[in-house]
């Protein structure tokens, strides 16, 4: 099995994360991997590993030296993704209406992916579903809310040539709650590229967790503290026993 970095990022200030169709007045829960992808990039680009790294992992006549998930979210210890379609939403029990509206989870812990791979089934009695982040989340934890909300923020831009002329404007972002953020995970070819390019991912998301992530960035968003950083193999990264 090939080694892996787990990251988890602990949001500071609010993020925007676009969603598809780009409308400012919503926002995605999830980064998708290709903009992580792009926003590595841009931090390699000044750390001047740039060249290094598109040769490694975006060469057409080579398989990729490292590879990334997308962004998702995670609450005290617990990491969120999004559940097979093919076995989502569960099966009722026969006999038995549904009290719990399954559909209305679009994120739910990697625990209940593996469960129902392994053709498991749930006890509604033991989940709830958080409206405002669409999370699944186990009704003993200590959740009192989902790992974020979604908010609006408004500000005007002013246009200095036409005498003050001033456009107001609302963009969607969200709001993490504490002990949340965003994780993702890096998967390396063989041990060399790990130990190659773990400690310079290291240094990117440092840079990033600075700088920011996703959009409206000069404003202050998309910061987050130190990135904790967690080695191993994915599979025990992502369903430790």
């Amino acid at each position: 099995m090939n080694p892996a970095l787990l990251i988890r990022l602990r949001p500071i200030t609010p993020w925007r994360i676009g969603p598809d169709h780009g409308a400012m007045e919503q926002t995605a829960a999830v980064l998708h991997s290709d903009a992580l992808y792009s926003a590595v990039c841009l931090a390699f680009e000044q750390l001047g590993w740039l060249e290094e790294w598109l040769s490694a992992t975006a060469n057409p006549y080579a398989a990729p030296a490292g590879r990334f998930s997308s962004c998702f979210p995670w609450q005290r210890g617990v990491l969120f993704a999004p559940p097979p379609h093919g076995l989502w939403p569960p099966p009722e029990t026969p006999g038995t209406p549904a009290k719990l509206r399954w559909k209305g989870a679009h994120l739910v812990p990697v625990t209940v992916v593996a469960a129902l791979l392994r053709g498991e089934t749930l006890d509604e009695k033991d989940w709830s579903v958080d409206a405002h982040s669409g999370c699944l989340l186990p009704v003993a934890g200590r959740f009192p809310t989902g790992p974020f909300r979604r908010m609006r923020r408004s500000a005007a831009a002013v246009d200095r040539v036409t005498h003050g002329a001033v456009q107001p404007w609302t963009a969607a972002c969200l709001q993490f709650a504490p002990g949340s953020g965003l994780w993702c995970a890096a998967e390396f070819a063989t041990a060399t590229a790990y130990a190659i390019w773990a400690p310079k991912l290291e240094s990117a998301f440092r840079l990033l967790a600075d700088s920011g992530l996703g959009g409206l960035r000069s404003r202050g968003f998309g910061r987050s503290r130190t990135p904790d950083f967690q080695a191993g193999v994915l599979q025990e990264l992502l369903l430790p026993e």
